[in-house]
């Protein structure tokens, strides 16, 4: 669930904040004082006693992990948000989403290129599938990362999406 948050952070319009310890799976205790640990080993009780997301560590050890899976998440999405700009300024269009936990789909445009990306993401605990429509000139598509598999009906100008459960995919238009 943390990953498919990344994404939507990364990726949908926006400023994004990635919050210290977040690439780590720290959660901290709340409040604007104890909100995060350092990701050194800690000696306070109170941050020890965290459930880290994503590993079996603990805030008493050291916890800079280039491995960690959130990390090596976070990297991965970021490396994509530096190398296209539409990304980062392109249009925002909600291609599909479903009203309770399911799949959501949206497109950043480049205005410069007109390159369509497709990000979907599924929230569901099940797998979905979806003809999600793009872009007619979008006729090729390469995944970029993810989990998903798609096909592209040419005649109805979408992209079918099939993603596992709490998974994500982007896809951009060659």
């Amino acid at each position: 669930r943390m990953q498919l948050g990344n994404l939507l952070l990364l990726f949908a319009r926006g400023v994004p904040v990635i919050y210290y310890g977040d690439e780590q799976g720290f959660t901290g205790d709340g409040g604007d004082q104890a909100a995060r640990e350092d990701l050194f080993p800690s000696r306070v009780a109170s941050y020890n006693d965290n459930r880290l997301i994503g590993s079996s560590a603990s805030t008493a050890v050291d916890n800079f992990d280039r491995g960690h899976p959130l990390y090596q998440n976070l990297a991965a999405l970021t490396a994509l948000l530096r190398q296209h700009p539409g990304l980062r300024r392109g249009q925002q269009l909600v291609r599909f989403s479903e009203r309770r936990a399911g799949l959501f789909a949206f497109s950043r445009i480049d205005a410069d290129s007109g390159r369509e990306v497709l990000i979907v993401f599924n929230s569901a605990e099940t797998s979905r599938t979806h003809a999600v429509p793009v872009a007619a000139r979008s006729k090729q598509w390469h995944k970029w990362i993810g989990d998903g598999a798609a096909t592209l009906a040419t005649v109805s100008i979408k992209l079918t999406i099939t993603l596992p459960a709490l998974a994500y995919v982007v896809y951009a238009a060659d």
